[in-house]
């Protein structure tokens, strides 16, 4: 684990909203995110999209650059990074005596071309320090009559 980081944390929801006064409400965790794929559509073209909040916390002071990255992993194995940052800063609050941090809100459309449980990864400076894990399934076709 990174030096001085105390707590690292990943969500996978369909909205993360910045209220007024700066804090973010993580809205509908999820777990399967359902799609529909018409027949005309390849699956592959179908995407779903989700956000992604990664959070970590620090003993202060820290005042250090942080590289962090989140990866896509697939059913198969097939790791994608698809948000890099190399100059996260612990930030948050700032006041002494309690730990410093940093929130990355990041929104991802993940393209609907492997159906199963899928993993996001965040990796600070170089080393995994959470994951999250939600499934994609093809929402069941409703029998008409």
């Amino acid at each position: 684990m990174p030096p001085n980081l105390i707590s690292a944390r990943l969500l996978i929801c369909e909205k993360i909203l910045v209220e007024m006064d700066g804090v973010l409400s993580a809205i509908r965790l999820v777990d399967v995110f359902y799609f529909s794929a018409p027949p005309e559509i390849p699956r592959e073209q179908i995407v779903v999209p989700m956000f992604i909040l990664a959070t970590g916390y620090f003993l202060s002071p820290d005042d250090s650059k942080h590289s962090l990255e989140l990866r896509l992993i697939r059913p198969d194995g097939e790791s994608t990074a698809f948000f890099t940052q190399n100059d996260v800063v612990a930030a948050l609050p700032g006041i002494a005596g309690v730990p410093r941090g940093f929130s990355v809100v990041a929104s991802v459309s993940v393209a609907a071309k492997q159906i199963g449980t899928h993993y996001v990864s965040a990796v600070l400076d170089g080393e995994e320090v959470a994951r999250g894990a939600f499934t994609l399934l093809e929402q069941p076709q409703k029998p008409v009559g």
